[in-house]
């Protein structure tokens, strides 16, 4: 899309929803819708859609017709409908506060351990920089922590053939973080590593003690935390 394409208008509006709700969604890569924002969580289907946008008045008022799921906390379902800007802002804000409180609100099938460990880790390794749920690594440590993920990918594969246990569950979610690594925040790539360190953990401290006692030094480090010593 060429940004002389569009009314200033309309970049000033949708930069403002980026700036403000960017770091609570992922942001898909596409020329078709405007702007879509999808939840963080790879296993869902939620997103927020702005698909197009119309002049309603001589004065530069504009309307934009959204696609969004789900419509509330209890209806899943997709809906869309046209809004003035105004109205956009705060549907996308309620959009957000469903989200947020399945985020909150536990699985009944949920293993409180694993949540556990997940928030150990991430409290441990959240970064606390000003920009840190805004802006990505790096391109050095984006490189380093996708080395790191080549190498814990391949530990899972010998380690599967060496002792027959089965560990597709680690497998995805690294190949998950590895594919998304470039288009993820700072702080979404520790909540990601948070949750493979946790299901490792959960999985015996021998394959813990491989992937993130040794192999994961490097990438703890270069993220500005003190790695584990052992010793």
């Amino acid at each position: 899309m060429n940004k002389k394409d569009f009314p200033l208008q309309i970049h000033t509006d949708l930069n403002s929803l980026k700036t403000k709700f960017f770091k609570n969604f992922k942001e898909a890569n596409t020329s078709s819708p405007l702007l879509r924002f999808e939840d963080l969580d790879e296993s869902s289907s939620f997103y927020f859609e702005i698909n197009s946008f119309k002049d309603v008045s001589s004065k530069g008022v504009f309307q934009y017709t959204v696609t969004y799921k789900p419509i509330n906390q209890n209806k899943l379902e997709e809906t869309s409908v046209s809004l003035n800007f105004s109205d956009l802002y705060h549907r996308l804000e309620s959009w957000l506060n469903v989200i947020q409180s399945y985020d909150v609100t536990p699985h009944f099938g949920n293993n409180p351990i694993l949540e556990n460990y997940i928030e150990e880790n991430y409290t441990e390794y959240e970064i606390l920089d000003d920009d840190a749920d805004i802006v990505s690594f790096d391109l050095r440590r984006q490189i380093l922590i996708d080395n790191y993920l080549e190498k814990v990918i391949m530990y899972f594969i010998s380690y599967e053939e060496s002792n027959g246990e089965n560990l597709e569950e680690l497998k995805v979610v690294a190949v998950e973080l590895k594919n998304t690594l470039t288009q993820s925040t700072k702080n979404q790539v520790v909540r990601k590593l948070s949750v493979l360190w946790a299901m490792a953990r959960q999985k015996g401290i021998p394959i813990l003690k491989e992937i993130f006692v040794e192999l994961a030094k490097e990438v703890i480090i270069a993220i500005g935390k003190k790695a584990m010593n052992l010793n």
